[in-house]
């Protein structure tokens, strides 16, 4: 689900900055929020996972209300701008390989775009941990990085 790619890539974002000198400058900062938001995707998107089972219209308003959520949950106007933008970026980060299929699927045929999505998703559910990862099991993982991003102390 995108709540799950959005709630990690943020945790991502958040993450990857204790391995950042304290030299770097906020561009390097957003920067590798992104990249860790992306490379977070990829590695959730190799676990064996349920899917939604509808597109179109129906898939639209359920993205719709997955991406508000997650940016009402996620972000804080009592957060430092940077954290709330490195927040953001991994969002960004943790969502862009689905919204390179989408723009694909629904709005763009460009050949050189389906084929950046599938490069992109080379691993998509090449490890099976004996179950699928069902859908309420991603809800539960989103809503632990949620609590992780809403509760964690600004460093």
């Amino acid at each position: 689900t995108a709540s799950i790619h959005l709630a990690i890539g943020a945790v991502s974002g958040i993450a990857v900055q204790k391995f950042l000198s304290s030299g770097e400058s906020n561009l390097e900062k957003l920067f590798w929020a992104f990249c860790a938001g992306f490379v977070s995707h990829i590695v959730l998107d190799a676990f064996a996972h349920q899917e939604y089972g509808f597109g179109g219209t129906k898939l639209g308003f359920v993205l719709f209300v997955e991406i508000v959520a997650m940016l009402v949950l996620l972000l804080s106007p009592s957060k430092p701008l940077i954290l709330n933008a490195v927040i953001f970026l991994g969002m960004v980060g943790g969502a862009l390989p689905d919204v390179l299929d989408l723009v694909y699927k629904y709005l763009i045929h460009w050949f050189w775009l389906k084929s950046l999505e599938s490069k992109i998703h080379f691993c998509h559910g090449t490890i099976s941990p004996g179950v699928i990862v069902s859908l309420y099991l991603q809800f539960w993982i989103a809503f632990l990085a949620v609590l992780f991003v809403k509760f964690k102390p600004v460093s």
